[in-house]
């Protein structure tokens, strides 16, 4: 009898235990997914706050003092350098610039000049980003998908280090020129460890292929 209450005793204290780490785990996951939820909506009001700014730049024609006005305030530079090289590289984000303006220059990025930023925003945050996908709407037309991208430090947001307008995305988009650029020249890429010497050659390949793509625009 002694031996049968006691057993009964320890299982309901460990019914107990687990119960509260059952709690535990579920405050924990209420609370992470409360965060989530909560740089979530703050990425998609800061969406809705640079629109108007970077619509307007794009009517501009993407003037060079304008576009990287907007990057010093909206773009997260140090990720998106370390994301080309490796590192923080102040000449390869202000080769980079260019090659969003020339990007911006382009006859689809143009054709949304006169495009509204829509009410309905889907976002998702996952590792260290956060994305915010947007349509941008123009009467009697369909509408054109955005993509915003978000860095993201813990359950703070950061800034730009992506953006995809009609399906093209105007900074990783660099990489195509890039690769380019060292296959042409017998690089491989990925045997080039120093940043500064990454850094150097990618400006060299998106000089390159800005010089031979100019926009008289």
């Amino acid at each position: 009898m002694f031996t049968k209450k006691f057993g009964l005793a320890v299982m309901a204290l460990l019914a107990f235990f687990c119960s509260g780490f059952v709690s535990e785990s579920y405050v924990n996951k209420a609370i992470a997914s409360s965060q989530e939820n909560s740089i979530e909506k703050e990425a998609e009001s800061k969406v809705k706050e640079i629109y108007p700014e970077f619509i307007k730049i794009v009517k501009n024609g993407a003037n060079e003092s304008e576009i990287t006005a907007f990057a010093e305030r909206n773009m997260d530079t140090v990720a998106i350098s370390k994301r080309f090289c490796g590192a923080k590289n102040d000449k390869l984000i202000k080769t980079i610039i260019k090659f969003l303006i020339w990007r911006l220059k382009t006859e689809a990025i143009q054709t949304v000049t006169d495009y509204s930023l829509g009410d309905g925003m889907k976002s998702i945050s996952k590792g260290k980003k956060v994305s915010v996908k947007c349509m941008l709407k123009k009467q009697a037309t369909d509408p054109v998908e955005m993509i915003v991208t978000f860095s993201k430090n813990g359950d703070k947001l950061g800034k730009i280090v992506e953006l995809v307008v009609v399906s093209i995305p105007l900074i990783e988009g660099a990489r195509t020129p890039i690769k380019k650029y060292f296959e042409g020249k017998g690089i491989k890429i990925n045997t080039i460890k120093d940043p500064a010497k990454r850094a150097q050659l990618s400006c060299d390949a998106l000089e390159d292929f800005i010089k031979n793509h100019a926009r008289s625009k």
